[in-house]
């Protein structure tokens, strides 16, 4: 049809301005308007689905935002507050509805939370160990989420769970591209302190300590967590 449609429209031009084409010289020209025309059909796809795909992010952004409202009901007692299993609920279907968007990390981000609060470790660990492979590791709430994901590891009842927390949250405080990595050393710290291991605690908040020497009390807020202690370990 398209072939038929174009040799038409060659024939008419041509009668036009009196031009004869040799058969090989048909066959190139007819090539170049397939050409052509395939280039149109490419350029009109690609603009349908940018625009379908613009309009799906907004309507994202929509649908996290009713996420974020329901989270921060649950987290107020109030009479207008709804349970976390509304909030756990809500935003596992906005996931599975915008898994292919750019915001699909935070749905699970809010779900794994919810969980948390339900005291279902085991699952949000689940859920967040998704949410992380889904999350570039240049967006600057990665390393917050990935801290996060190592302490509700630590709480875990489950013996490998708590392992692989405690490992997680000692490679992320010695990771020197961890912009959250004073956080990391404050846990790490922590962790030891509460074990009674004054020697592993004061190596953890020696190091934060020595991230920033200049005014480190002033830039780091966790550093301001440990000075007294660090004093009492020195």
């Amino acid at each position: 049809m398209a072939l038929n449609m174009i040799s038409f429209i060659d024939d008419s031009l041509l009668h036009i301005f009196g031009i004869r084409l040799t058969p090989q010289a048909r066959k190139v020209t007819n090539a170049l308007v397939l050409g052509a025309l395939a280039l149109v059909a490419l350029l009109g796809l690609w603009w349908v689905y940018s625009q379908f795909a613009g309009q799906k992010e907004k309507d994202a952004q929509k649908t996290l935002a009713s996420c974020i409202e329901l989270y921060d009901q649950a987290v107020g007692a109030s009479e207008t507050s709804v349970p976390w299993s509304t909030v756990e609920t809500a935003c596992k279907r906005a996931h599975d509805e915008y898994a292919n968007s750019n915001l699909a990390p935070y749905f699970l981000a809010y779900q794994a939370e919810a969980l948390v609060k339900q005291n279902k470790t085991d699952e949000a660990i689940t859920v967040m160990t998704q949410m992380m492979k889904s999350m570039s590791k240049n967006s600057p709430l990665y390393y917050v989420y990935a801290t996060k994901l190592a302490l509700i590891e630590i709480d875990s009842n489950d013996s490998t769970a708590h392992a692989q927390g405690l490992k997680r949250l000692e490679e992320l405080a010695a990771d020197p591209k961890n912009q959250q990595r004073d956080e990391a050393l404050y846990y790490v710290g922590l962790y030891f302190w509460h074990l009674n291991d004054r020697v592993k605690a004061k190596e953890a908040w020696q190091t934060l300590a020595e991230l920033s020497p200049n005014a480190q009390e002033a830039s780091s807020p966790w550093m301001q967590l440990v000075s007294e202690r660090l004093a009492v370990l020195a």
